[in-house]
């Protein structure tokens, strides 16, 4: 028996021999998988991602828009008339004194700064109107009755009395120079925005906490 080995050892390559100790002291390294491991901090969301804007929210249809800017036309100008009523007796009576006079025109007097004031408070109210209400809580009378709301694109907050300045008073001028095509432009837009909007920054979304 140990002639035997004694010959096997005699036989064996020595490189071999040497390859085989090598390999019984070196240790070889863990295998890692690493496939698993990111598939398991994609799923706990770890990896950021680009969220679209209307997983967010619902975006207002442009037809509840477009009734709740009627509603918000009659309310500022019932208030205007009122402003102007005593304006528009004058001019009445003036018509009607004319009209029994043959000969003699009477020119109509609206030199009274009262007139002008009053003038000014109804220009005043229109833009204060809607620079309120949008500013300090993203709606109008008539957006709230259709349950609608204006919000900063990036905060998702009422946008504020100088972004609501830029999106009513600036934004919509803008958007009705050619055509009310600013107006028109959201209909192909794919949040909705007119061009009002994209210069203030902002969206239209259903308010779901109206109730």
């Amino acid at each position: 028996m140990a002639q035997k080995t004694e010959d096997l050892a005699n036989n064996q390559n020595p490189s071999e021999v040497s390859g085989n100790i090598q390999n019984e002291a070196t240790p070889q390294p863990p295998t890692i998988s690493v496939v698993p491991a990111l598939s398991n901090v994609a799923v706990r969301g770890q990896v950021p991602q680009a969220v679209s804007a209307s997983q967010n929210y619902q975006l207002a249809s442009l037809t509840k828009r477009s009734y709740a800017t009627f509603i918000d036309g009659l309310i500022v100008s019932a208030v205007s008339i009122l402003l102007n009523l005593p304006i528009y007796i004058q001019q009445f009576k003036y018509v009607i004194d004319n009209a029994q006079q043959e000969y003699v025109v009477q020119p109509l007097n609206l030199t009274n700064p009262v007139y002008y004031v009053l003038s000014f408070l109804s220009f005043a109210f229109s833009i204060a109107y809607y620079i309120y209400f949008i500013g300090k809580r993203g709606a109008t009378p008539g957006k709230m009755l259709f349950k609608i709301k204006v919000i900063d694109k990036d905060t998702q907050q009422p946008p504020g009395y100088l972004k609501a300045f830029l999106r009513e008073i600036v934004g919509k001028f803008i958007s009705s120079l050619v055509l009310f095509i600013g107006y028109f432009w959201a209909i192909q837009d794919k949040e909705k925005q007119a061009w009002h909007d994209k210069i203030a920054n902002t969206i239209v979304i259903v308010n779901t906490k109206e109730k």
